[in-house]
C-alpha cells in the first residue's frame, strides 16, 4: 500500500517487486490489488528458504 493511514492499494509497486524477483530467479505471484502469493515446492530446504527471503528482500529494496 501507498500509505498506512488510508490504506490505498499499490499495485505498481507489487508488480515492481514480483518482476525484480523474476530477474533474479524467484518466481512470486502478485494477487489482488495488493499482495504477493508465494507458492513454495513441498520439500525445501532451509537453504532455499534462506535464498528466496534474500531475493525477496533485495527485490523490495530496488523497487522502493
Amino acid at each position: 500500500m501507498t500509505d498506512g493511514k488510508t490504506l490505498t492499494p499499490a499495485p505498481e509497486l507489487r508488480d515492481k517487486v514480483e518482476y525484480a524477483c523474476y530477474e533474479r530467479g524467484l518466481i512470486i505471484l502478485g494477487c489482488g490489488a495488493n499482495s504477493i502469493r508465494w507458492s513454495p515446492p513441498l520439500i525445501l530446504s532451509k537453504e532455499n528458504v534462506d535464498v528466496a527471503l534474500e531475493i525477496f528482500e533485495e527485490a523490495i529494496k530496488v523497487s522502493i
